[in-house]
């Protein structure tokens, strides 16, 4: 499928900031050094629509709907652990895991703490079975290709190869040449032309000015729009995991026990 033509890819960023700092939209008359100042500018520019998308800042920032994929990652037999994708940020919803090869039913995995797991696997770590919860586990160190990196951590053993479906939030790539427009597409490309030139007056000026006045209110209607993708309703809010039936009242069946996988009896409280 084709482009939307009203997208703006970094050839037209790049574009913006030299034509703002004066140095013209002709990439054959940028010096090395010059294309070094546009690129830093860019990647300013990237790095504050993606992350710091918050126009009014008595809000915290905007959560992208764009930047929300579903991974689908496979989970060998007998592996407890299994590589989240590259571009990894965080959790956006529920695991869900079902045998490798059958199209139909799943299960959703308790998204819980690594520690949590960790006791499960002391306590016993010779279980096998479909896996019912899963942990972020950081891998340790850096290379010279990539930083940090995390993996997913499963309880109990897999007896089978499953499929896991991972939604996530995504940390974005820089453009380049073979993938040159950024994630959100042409609803957004004037607030990522504004970002730039926001952007280079902050470089050139080191001060922020009607440029950047422009690009807060272009990226106020890149939110308001953004916004028409969320889910209309969130659905029916059955936890009644907090309701007091009378002053000394008992917790409902359902409590997730602090160190282990489970659920606990009704409880009472003082």
């Amino acid at each position: 499928m084709a482009e939307s033509t009203l997208n703006l890819g970094i050839g037209e960023l790049n574009s913006e900031v030299a034509s703002f700092l004066g140095w013209g939209r002709d990439s054959t008359k940028w010096s090395a050094h010059k294309l070094q100042d546009i690129t830093a500018c860019v990647e300013s520019c990237l790095r504050k629509f993606y992350f710091q998308a918050q126009p009014d800042p008595r809000d915290s920032s905007h959560n992208w709907t764009f930047l929300k994929p579903v991974a689908t990652i496979i989970l060998p037999s007998q592996s407890t652990t299994a590589e989240l994708p590259d571009d990894f940020g965080g959790f956006e919803g529920m695991v869900s895991v079902s045998l490798a090869g059958v199209s139909s039913g799943f299960w959703p995995l308790k998204l819980v703490s690594e520690e949590m797991i960790r006791v499960k696997y002391a306590g016993s770590g010779s279980t096998t079975g479909r896996p019912v919860a899963a942990a972020e586990q950081q891998i340790k160190g850096t290379s010279a290709l990539k930083s940090n990196r995390s993996q997913l951590l499963v309880y109990p053993i897999p007896d089978a190869e499953y499929t896991l479906q991972v939604p996530y939030y995504i940390l974005p790539n820089f453009l380049t040449s073979a993938n040159p427009y950024p994630y959100g597409g042409a609803a957004h490309a004037e607030t990522m032309k504004a970002g730039a030139r926001a952007a280079a007056e902050l470089f050139l000026d080191n001060s922020q000015g009607a440029e950047t006045a422009n690009y807060m209110q272009c990226l106020a209607a890149s939110v308001q729009y953004d916004r028409r993708h969320q889910p209309k309703s969130l659905g029916i809010n059955s936890d009644m995991s907090d309701y007091r039936a009378n002053v000394s009242s008992r917790w409902p069946s359902g409590l997730w026990h602090p160190l282990g996988i489970g659920f606990l009896d009704e409880a009472s409280y003082s």
